[in-house]
């Protein structure tokens, strides 16, 4: 119980896992308030890949990225999962520790202190006791929402990924950028590194009010799932830099954006620099150099970085 206020109201006596939390803005901090959009989002994350809406059952086992002050982690958690939430922030760590803890739910959480960017997933799933893939969710930080989706899709040009599907809020206009289909002026290298693994979903829209503090741009909840026949890409990182570096010169055609490319010479001496590599590719694929980078679906970016690599 607490004391009595000035104006008759009661005064909560003062509770270190309760108290005041002040967002950091260089870590891009957005808290989810709103609990009829952090429920549907947790049946989103819990609906397995290809299921209808409001399918899940209890049991799952989930990841989330910067679960915050638990907004989605409590309704994971009461659905019946057991969740690993990897937490760079200590101060939110300790108060979602102690708030598991008093509403009985410390069971399922295994709470990691770290960064998503740098961790190892790999010890860290060892000691949640799970194998992967794993359904992942979270609230990502605007400011390195686009570089952690993909570094969770590394790996996926040649191998089963380690999570999946994913259920991310993202910035509105980076969620269009990931769904966006070629031709579009949204289309660009995230749509085709993210698209070459998954079919992606915009789930639904987030209004700014229903976070606190209240950010200036609309939010989207985007559901990605594995495509059942990826098409390889063979070296991952030269996949990366080339899409990437095409891109770059969207508006020229794809033989201008490609002699625009660094030579990035190989091992082999007598080799030909890349961007020749890259214009006969293109004839051999039958792919007009005329067109521009926009043009090209994930899966024929896929073949030329195959065949430049």
């Amino acid at each position: 119980r607490g004391r009595t206020g000035p104006c008759g109201g009661t005064i909560p006596r003062h509770n270190p896992a309760v108290a005041p939390f002040f967002p950091t803005r260089a870590r891009g901090q957005n808290f989810l308030h709103d609990r009829s959009v952090a429920t549907r989002f947790a049946a989103e994350a819990l609906r397995p890949a290809g299921g209808m809406p409001g399918g899940a059952t209890g049991g799952a086992e989930v990841v989330e990225i910067g679960p915050g002050k638990g907004a989605i982690t409590f309704p994971l958690l009461e659905a019946g999962a057991r969740v690993l939430a990897i937490e760079l922030d200590s101060r939110l760590a300790d108060v979602l520790a102690s708030r598991a803890r008093d509403r009985g739910l410390e069971p399922g959480l295994h709470l990691v202190r770290g960064d998503a960017l740098r961790l190892d997933f790999g010890a860290a799933l060892d000691d949640f006791g799970a194998r992967p893939p794993l359904p992942l969710c979270g609230n990502l930080p605007f400011s390195t929402a686009s570089l952690l989706l993909l570094r969770l899709l590394e790996g996926a040009g040649n191998d089963p990924l380690r999570f999946h599907p994913l259920t991310l809020t993202l910035q509105r206009e980076v969620a269009e950028r990931a769904a966006a289909r070629p031709g579009t002026p949204e289309y660009g290298a995230l749509s085709v590194v993210a698209q070459q693994a998954m079919r992606v979903r915009i789930a639904f829209l987030i209004h700014p009010a229903a976070f606190r503090p209240r950010p200036r741009v609309v939010s989207a909840v985007v559901r990605l799932d594995p495509r059942p026949d990826p098409p390889p890409v063979g070296d991952e990182r030269h996949f990366r830099r080339l899409v990437r570096g095409l891109f770059t010169h969207r508006r020229k055609t794809l033989r201008n954006a490609a002699a625009a490319l660094p030579p990035a010479p190989s091992g082999d001496p007598g080799r030909r620099p890349l961007p020749e590599r890259i214009v006969a590719a293109l004839e051999d694929l039958d792919i007009a150099p005329g067109l521009r980078p926009e043009a090209l679906t994930p899966a024929q970016f896929a073949a030329l970085a195959r065949r430049t690599a």
